[in-house]
């Protein structure tokens, strides 16, 4: 498994033993435990790029060429030159992370992999990994590097039935200055209500507030308790509690010498999660007490994941694919099949390569699938997560605690978060309005006093360079106050392309030749929803009720019952709604309460931008041989 093994002494690091390793050339995954000095190590050496996901993580290293992947994702692909680098080697830190985190990362980390032959030597680093997550990378060697943690490891599984939310807070508040402690809770609501419950000794830690001079004094100080300098200023505080979303899970280091310590982890996560936020905590020489708040989930047994299965379907599906897209007589034809299926063809792993014109097999997207089947399986398996979490990461396990809740402190707790929730779209519109005044009189607060409105701001400066009217610009803003993606809504809108394949044209025709105008109820709604189900089954699948429903787009949607595709429920207004507006209200009507619908528009947006291009459209030729490639995929399944 490994091409050689280290275990660490207390005293023993990284440098001491690097000598023996073989770090020039190809791809090495150095897998070595928390507390190795492996990232101070690499971040001295000469023509080693070092590079991590955080700028959090940037900020704690001081080494010769430190930097984030996506500052250097930049420099490197915009070099004239790129010969250089195939005498240097490029360090990626927190690996593990090209395939946790791609579902909200994937731009960087496609470009990330195209960095990769570029460097004579790659190093991927993780404390928390395994040589068989990686498909998309070819491994030359696997180097682990072990090091017994000096405090003990804990794990306390409380099982709460139902006030999840409300079980932790009073977990959190019941132990109140016992010891240190920190909290995973990926709820910045949920966060700030337990800050204002502890007290002043709690503070907050996220991306949101990352501004904050208490949140950046912290970091710099990596200390729960400091007294000293900082940049030339006197800095003082003394924390308890640290709560933060997943943003502090790898980017925060606790460096006091501490006895025992709390973490808190709120909802179900994966062995490698927990390892990895414990070991926020860099010198604690006693106990690490893990308290971990989950619902009662049902027991599921593992499934083993097909890699191979998936990777054939791709294969196939990528062919078929490709197979269409050359077959297509025009450009426009082209760009009117990835206008409909950029986006769905990302959910079968699929991504266009502009160099060769021709649609690619994202292996990425492959080992991400396989991190999500490992998510559900230690989910629903607690005997695999107990296994995992005691033989990998050392933790002794305890028999898990059922918590039951009061639903009056329950309810107090949901009231005063909607308050919270309330409270903080307020401020968000207070924010957007007065950008939107600030457009018409062209007077702007400073870069950086509010980072909500400096991100607007660009948005919307980036619409107008594509021709957004003036008197539009505050129907931008009321958008994005009412819908946060309402921006890429206006780019999609805007580069549709209208014709009789578009989705969009099919569901006004459908409309049409169904007499369906004005308000229509459920039933229409799904029959609606079910003709472009329909469509992109045909004119996306093929027909192949498989590949649709194991889709990672379409299986939010889809399922298969009997060999038959299935809308779930209460999904049909979500599809449509990814191609037009979509109304609903629920009043009486025959003596019950019931659903009606209604068209608000045949766009997202309603924004039309003046740079418009005017493409031409011809007919669709016929693919014959997409049948010969469906046959052939079919008889390799029936083979595996």
């Amino acid at each position: 498994m490994y091409n050689k093994e280290w275990v660490l002494t207390p005293d023993q690091y990284l440098s001491d033993i690097a000598h023996e390793m073989d770090f020039s050339t190809g791809v090495v995954l150095l897998h070595a435990d928390v507390g190795t000095g492996k990232s101070h190590y690499f971040s001295q050496l000469d023509n080693y790029h070092f590079i991590a996901p955080l700028l959090s993580i940037v900020l704690s290293i001081s080494g010769k060429d430190v930097s984030t992947w996506n500052s250097k994702v930049s420099q490197v692909l915009n070099a004239n030159d790129k010969s250089i680098y195939k005498t240097q080697t490029l360090v990626i830190d927190e690996c593990h992370g090209l395939y946790t985190d791609f579902s909200y990362k994937e731009a960087v980390i496609n470009d990330l992999m195209k960095l990769i032959p570029l460097f004579r030597s790659v190093i991927l680093m993780s404390g928390t990994t395994d040589r068989s997550y990686f498909s998309a990378i070819d491994i030359g060697r696997v180097y682990r590097v072990r090091k017994p943690s000096k405090a003990r490891k804990e794990l306390h599984h409380h099982i709460v039935p139902s006030n999840l939310k409300k079980a932790l807070e009073a977990g959190i508040l019941n132990i109140k200055g016992q010891r240190k402690g920190i909290a995973l809770i990926n709820d910045i609501k949920l966060c700030k209500r337990i800050q204002r419950q502890y007290g002043e000794r709690a503070l907050v830690v996220s991306s949101e507030v990352k501004d904050d001079p208490k949140v950046q004094q912290f970091y710099k100080s990596k200390s729960m308790t400091f007294k000293g300098m900082i940049e030339g200023e006197y800095v003082e505080h003394d924390y308890d509690l640290i709560l933060g979303t997943d943003s502090i899970r790898e980017g925060l280091s606790i460096e006091d010498s501490l006895d025992e310590v709390n973490v808190f982890i709120y909802q179900s996560r994966d062995p490698d999660s927990i390892e990895q936020f414990t070991n926020r905590f860099r010198n604690v020489s006693g106990l690490k007490q893990v308290h971990y708040y989950t619902h009662d989930l049902p027991h599921i047994d593992a499934k083993p994941f097909d890699i191979e299965a998936l990777q054939r379907d791709a294969d196939m599906f990528c062919k078929i694919v490709n197979y269409r897209f050359d077959n297509f007589e025009t450009e426009t034809y082209k760009n009117i099949y990835r206008n409909n299926y950029g986006s769905d063809m990302k959910g079968s792993g699929l991504v266009y390569d502009k160099s060769t014109e021709q649609y690619v097999i994202n292996n990425i997207f492959i080992d991400w699938q396989h991190y999500k089947h490992r998510e559900a399986q230690y989910r629903n398996d607690i005997n695999l997560f107990n296994e995992r979490m005691a033989q990998e990461y050392g933790f002794s396990l305890g028999m898990p605690d059922v918590v039951q809740v009061s639903k009056d402190d329950a309810q107090e707790q949901k009231d005063d978060l909607k308050k919270i929730a309330d409270q903080e779209q307020a401020e968000r519109e207070e924010v957007l309005l007065q950008l939107a005044e600030d457009f018409e009189s062209s007077s702007f607060r400073k870069l950086g006093e509010c980072e909500q409105y400096d991100v607007v701001r660009e948005s919307i400066s980036k619409l107008i360079k594509k021709g957004l009217r003036g008197e539009d610009i505050r129907k931008v803003i009321e958008g994005v106050m009412a819908d946060s993606d309402f921006i890429r809504k206006v780019w999609s809108d805007n580069s549709y392309i209208d014709d009789d394949r578009a989705i969009r044209k099919h569901i006004q025709n459908f409309m049409i030749t169904n007499c369906i105008d004005g308000e229509f109820d459920k039933t229409t709604l799904n029959r609606v929803a079910m003709s472009v189900v329909e469509k992109v089954l045909k004119d996306l699948f093929m027909r192949d009720v498989k590949i649709m429903v194991s889709n990672a787009v379409w299986k939010q949607y889809v399922g298969e019952s009997n060999g038959t595709l299935i809308i779930k429920k209460d999904k049909a207004k979500e599809i449509l709604a990814r191609y037009i507006r979509i109304g609903s209200q629920r009043r009486r009507a025959n003596g019950s309460r019931e659903w009606f619908y209604w068209v608000e528009d045949f766009t997202l947006s309603g924004i039309v931008l003046e740079q418009v291009v005017q493409l031409e459209v011809l007919h669709e030729p016929e693919l014959l041989q997409v049948v010969a490639l469906k046959a052939r995929l079919a008889a390799l399944r029936a083979a595996a």
